[in-house]
Order: C-alpha cells, then structure tokens, then sequence
C-alpha cells in the first residue's frame, strides 16, 4: 500500500468528486470532508467504503498531511439495497392488489402508512396522521359503526370489517383487518393492519343482487312452479307460485328431494321410486323430458297433475343440477272428462230425442191413415182424433220443455206472477197428468189442506212444476203403482210432496238429480221417455220462486219422494172474487188466413170454417193485401215467414188499408222469442200466437174481439 498511490486506489469514477472535495482543503476552503467512495482491491474487486478525511496544518497553515478514516461498508449497502428493492416490490404487490398495509408503534409514537394505504383514502403522504384524520375519511353514514368496532378492537375483540369511505370525491367499499399487540397487563403496544380496496368486488355483488331480484320478480310472476335443484335432486330454489301450489313454504322445500317430497306416489297408490321416475333421468343420463304429464302431490296430499319440463344446469361446462318447471293442469284435466261427460250426454240426449220425438209421429201417421180408409165410422174417427190430438199435446210439451231450458240456460226465463189458490194448480197439474198416470194403471192420491192456501205465482209456471213432478213420478213407477201428491202448511211455507213406490233413485244419482240432462239407467227402448229435464226445470222454476226443491230415496226399488217449498202468500178478502168468465163465442166472422203452406191452410180453413166463419185464404203477401182491400176482414191470422214479402210488412201495410185498419191482426208462427214478439208488437199485431195454435184459445180470442184490437197484447203464449 505504501508504494501505491492514493488515486491508484480511488476508483476512476469517483476521483472527479474527490478531486474537488481536495483542491477545497489546498485552498484553505475546508478542514476536510466525508463521502461514500469506492476503492479498487489488489484482485480488482471493489469494495464499498465510507470515507472520513480530516487536515493537518503546518503554522504557516499549509497542509501537512491528511488523516483518512476508511470503513468498509459493502455488506450494509448490499442489506440496504436489497431493503430497498424490497420495499419497492411490497408496494407494487399492495398497488396491484390494491391492499394497503399500516404499522402502530405506540411506544414510539409512530403510525407508519404504506403507499398503497395513502392511495386507498385519498390521504397525501406527509398528512399528519392521526385517528381522526382516518375517522374523517369514512363515509358519514358508516362512522359510528367503524367507531364502535374500532374502539372494540382496543379492548381486543377481533377487528375484520367492511365499510365505505369518501376518498378523492368518490365512494370506496373497504375491507379493514388488524392485529393488536398487547402486553401482560392488557395495554396496547401496537399493531399491524391491512386495507384492502373492495370497490370492485362490492359493485359486482351489487349487480349480482339486482340480477337475482330480476330473476326472483321473473319466476315470482310466473304461472309455473318453477324449482331448481342440485346433481342429487335435492331443491336449492323454489319460486312463489311452487309454494302456493304445493303448500310448502321455501323452508320446507330448500334441501329436500324435490322428487320424495311431492312426487312419491303412482296415481294409484304405489310408490314411485326416484330411479323410475321419467322427470328424475336427467341426473343420471342428462335426459330431458317436456311436457311430462305427471301426478305431484299437495303438502295435505291433495293430488296435483301437472306437465313437466326440465334442463340441466351448467356452470362452465359442469353440471351443477337442473331446472324443473311444473305447469298446474288439474283444472284443464278436470275440464276435458267434464267436456267428454257433456258430449258423452250430449249424445246420449240427441238419441233420445230422436227416439221421443219418433214416438208421438207413429200414432198420428197411422191415424191418419186410418181416417182416410173408406167406410170408416163415427166411433173410430172419434178415436183417430184423440190419438191425434195427444200425441200433438206431447210433441208440443217436449218442444216447450226444450224451449224453456234454453230460456234457463241464457236466463231469460220470466214469470206472471199473480194470487192463486194452491187447490187450483194441484187440479190442473193433476188432470193435466191423468191421461199417463192412468195409461200407466197407477193409483194417484191428493191430499190438500182443510183450509185454503194462497200463493203469489205464476199459474202456468207452477203447474209445470207439479206436472213434471207426476209425470216423473208415473214414468219410473212400474204398471199398477202408487203415487200420493200431498200438500200442506208448515209456518209461512208451503210444502208439496210427490211420493212413490217406483225404481228409486241410487245414492251416486241424488246429488245430480236436478243437472240438465241427468237420467239413471235406461234400457235400449227408453220406455220410460223423457228427455232428463223435467227436474232441471222444476228447480230453476222454484228457486224463480223463491222456494227451493229436495229428492229422498232410500235407493233402487225403494221409490222417491220430491218435496217442493214455497213460500205461502198473505190472505186477501178479494181473492174469492169471481173471475171473468170467457166471452160466448160469436160465429160468422171474416177471417182471411195468410199462409204459404197448403196443408196448414187447409186444415185451418176447415177448422174455422166448421166454427161457422168465412174463411178467404192467401198464399202471399202481396195475395193478402189485394184480397184484403174486397173482402174486408174482420180478423186477419197472418204467418210470419212467408216467401217474398214476410209476415212484418203485411202487417203493416194491412194497418194502411182503410179496409184492413180496423181488423183483429193475430200472428201465427213458430218462432216464440222475445225478438220475434216484439217485432210483432212494432208491426201492429194485437196478438202473437205460436204453432202448433191451441184450437180452443184461438176461437175464443176470435170469440172475444169486439171489433177493436184487443188489449190483451202479442203474449198470448208463454214466451219462448
């Protein structure tokens, strides 16, 4: 060393600095001065040296020699460096992951924040920090929180929470953790903690919860079941509609086999193991099925049909379950057996309409061909119009009985209400039924109250019921039976009974005794007849009434009791007032009879003619009105659907002739609704008539016209 020189030792890059720092001692500037220096070893290797020179002077304050203290520091600076690098590579780590980190040392009054902290809280390095300074930076709405739990954490309890902070105008979601130190008398020496920016992480739980609203508002609205289930089956997820159709709340469903818990059991009564089930194959064949009709179960095992679907769930190509969505088709199943009943019945009511309709057509065709056989005398010509005219009497009864079912059925039925005494109708109902009672050899008894009984009714309408009632009773009665009709006084009603000794009713039939259509077993020849609404009809009219209807039977061959209930009406002194009594009838009338039909005109003709009237026919309209203007009737009988010219106009035409103003004006015609009356009503008709015309009813509305249009109206007939 002592033969080198001080600069062959210096390191070429450091001999300019060093340079300086020794012309300043020459000059007299400085006393000496200090420096890292690097120095160049006898191998050329370089070792790191802190550098200390100081000056020695001679009197004459010229240098004598300089005293240079030389310390090896090439390992500190290596630990320095690396410290250095290292602290460099926690910062990057903590800015990517955007985790801050924070040291307490509270013997040293130090709070030592990292970079990555300072950026998280918008706080700049340098800023005093304090508690407060922290505290000032939480979102105002979660400070007594942070507070609360911070303070905690003092007194060690755990300290991991998530919170919001305003930092840089803007809010953060944070996750904060510490670990406190403290010594054996419990008082806090320090910690270390980490903040961790969760901003990113909070707004994709945000969208996630939103999604999951959208898609719980979506199944919610949905009219299906709709489940979601793990790879075993087990039900992860039910929506509203799921919970309100089986009767289990989401609790109940949430990790249970969806299929043990309501699907377990075969229609009738079997088990139905999961592994058979069509509905359950996707878990272990990834088989989906559609529109599975299946049979699930209520909560109260209530059976369910519903038709299922389902998918598999996947998540990144691995399956995680599947979805089954069961559409509730019990009320559609319901509807198509009741849709197969009614056309089942619908049939069955069409074959025997063909057959009762059949049945009064033998006996007319062969009277009448009986009445044109020559040499016939007077008794069997008295016969052929009996036949004739019962048979028309009960082809008239089941058109009027189907007529009054469509007015039910659209609600149009209407009553004419008015005082009458029960005695009366139960006669009328009762001579009414005669003729099939005794045809059928049965022995009928009427039983009625000592004292009179009023109702407030309609006649017509009541006796129907009565009629219906015993002539149910006389058709399902064998030959020879009994019937009792009784009536009496219970309070402030009134209670008919129909009885027999007949076939009885079955248990199963009683509930569906009064449903349209509705008839026990029938035998391939009908014989007892009837279309199956009789019973509907008594028990709409009854409750139109205000009553109401009931059926007993103690079974088959047991017989049948009808009870019906209405309620009695009020006494009144002038109710034994006598009724006016028909006008006499007055034979010689004008009559000109407009109808298209020959056969119907002819036989109209002879009957009026027969009656002593003067009878003009015209086959059209445009006949009627030119016959009209000459002959100048009295009383016009005018069918509605003539071709050409219809029933309408004539009417009104007839009402323009000076020579047809004044006549009677009586509609005939098939058609009976309210809209073909009312159109009559508007056309000048004084009387609407339906055919088959009432012989009697029309020669005494003949009879009893005076020469003006009667008051009485176009509803002559029940309306239709």
């Amino acid at each position: 060393l002592l033969e080198t020189t001080w600069e062959d030792l210096t390191h070429p890059d450091d001999l300019a600095a060093e340079r300086v720092r020794f012309e300043q001692i020459l000059n007299g500037a400085s006393e000496g001065y200090t420096l890292d220096k690097r120095f160049v070893r006898k191998d050329g290797s370089l070792v790191e040296t802190s550098l200390d020179v100081k000056c020695v002077r001679r009197a004459g304050h010229d240098v004598e020699y300089l005293v240079a203290t030389v310390q090896d520091v090439t390992e500190g600076k290596r630990v320095g460096k690396a410290l250095r690098e290292s602290e460099m590579d926690l910062n990057r780590a903590q800015a990517v992951g955007q985790i801050g980190s924070w040291r307490l040392d509270v013997r040293h009054n130090e709070l030592l924040w990292s970079d990555e902290n300072h950026r998280i809280f918008g706080i700049p390095k340098g800023t005093p920090l304090t508690y407060e300074t922290f505290l000032s930076t939480v979102h105002p709405d979660d400070r007594d929180y942070v507070d609360r739990l911070w303070k905690a954490a003092l007194h060690g309890e755990p300290y991991d929470i998530e919170h919001r902070l305003i930092a840089d105008g803007r809010v953060k979601w944070v996750r904060e953790r510490a670990e406190l130190e403290f010594d054996a008398q419990g008082t806090l020496l320090g910690g270390f903690g980490t903040t961790q920016d969760i901003t990113v992480r909070k707004q994709a739980e945000e969208k996630l919860r939103i999604q999951l609203r959208l898609t719980n508002a979506i199944t919610d609205c949905a009219a299906d079941s709709v489940f979601v289930t793990d790879e075993y089956g087990r039900t992860t997820f039910v929506n509203a509609e799921a919970e309100r159709v089986f009767g289990y709340t989401a609790a109940e469903f949430l990790g249970q086999v969806l299929h043990d818990l309501i699907h377990h059991h075969h229609e009738d009564g079997r088990p139905y193991p999961f592994s058979d089930c069509p509905n359950c194959l996707i878990y272990a064949t990834g088989l989906t099925v559609r529109n599975q009709e299946s049979l699930f179960f209520r909560k109260d095992g209530t059976p369910v049909m519903v038709a299922c679907s389902n998918a598999p769930l996947e998540i990144s190509g691995e399956r995680m379950g599947a979805v089954l969505v069961a559409h509730d088709i019990t009320s559609h199943k319901r509807a198509e057996e009741a849709l197969r009943e009614a056309d089942r019945r619908k049939d069955e009511f069409l074959a025997m309409l063909a057959h009762e309709l059949r049945n009064p057509l033998a006996p007319i065709r062969n009277a009448a061909h009986i009445l044109g056989h020559p040499g016939l005398n007077e008794p069997r010509i008295e016969w052929a119009r009996e036949i004739i005219e019962q048979q028309v009497i009960h082809l008239t009864r089941l058109v009027d009985d189907l007529l009054d079912v469509s007015r039910i059925v659209h609600g149009t039925i209407a009553l004419k209400k008015e005082r009458l005494e029960l005695a009366a109708v139960v006669e009328q109902a009762v001579e009414s039924a005669r003729p099939l009672i005794e045809s059928k050899g049965h022995a009928v008894t009427v039983s009625l109250p000592e004292l009179p009984v009023q109702l407030e009714g309609d006649p017509v309408r009541l006796t129907q019921v009565l009629l219906n009632l015993l002539d149910n009773a006389a058709k399902y009665t064998p030959k020879g039976g009994q019937i009792e009709l009784r009536a009496e006084r219970v309070g402030t009603e009134v209670a008919l009974r129909v009885r027999d000794n007949g076939i009885g009713i079955p248990a199963g039939l009683l509930p569906r005794i009064f449903d349209l259509f509705e008839q026990g077993e029938r035998s391939l020849d009908r014989a007892e007849g009837g279309l199956g609404i009789g019973l509907t009809l008594v028990h709409r009219l009854v409750e139109l009434h205000g009553g109401r209807v009931e059926a007993k039977s103690a079974g088959p061959g047991q017989g049948s009791e009808f009870t019906v209930w209405l309620p009695a009406a009020v006494a009144r002194k002038d109710l034994t007032a006598e009724k006016s009594r028909p006008a006499k009838r007055r034979p010689g009338r004008r009559i000109l009879l407009v109808e298209d039909e020959v056969s119907v005109a002819d036989a109209m003709g002879m009957l009026l003619s027969l009656e002593g009237h003067q009878v003009t026919v015209a086959p059209t309209g445009q006949a009627a009105l030119e016959i009209a203007a000459a002959f100048r009737p009295e009383a016009v009988l005018l069918d509605i659907g003539l071709k050409g010219m219809d029933g309408y106009e004539v009417a009104r035409r007839l009402r323009e002739l000076p020579e047809a103003r004044e006549a009677l004006l009586v509609a005939v015609t098939g058609y009976g609704h309210e809209e073909a009356r009312a159109r009559s009503l508007a056309a000048g008709f004084d009387h609407h008539l339906v055919k088959p015309v009432d012989p009697e009813q029309l020669l005494d509305l003949l009879a009893g016209f005076g020469g003006a249009p009667s008051p009485a109206g176009p509803h002559d007939d029940p309306p239709d």
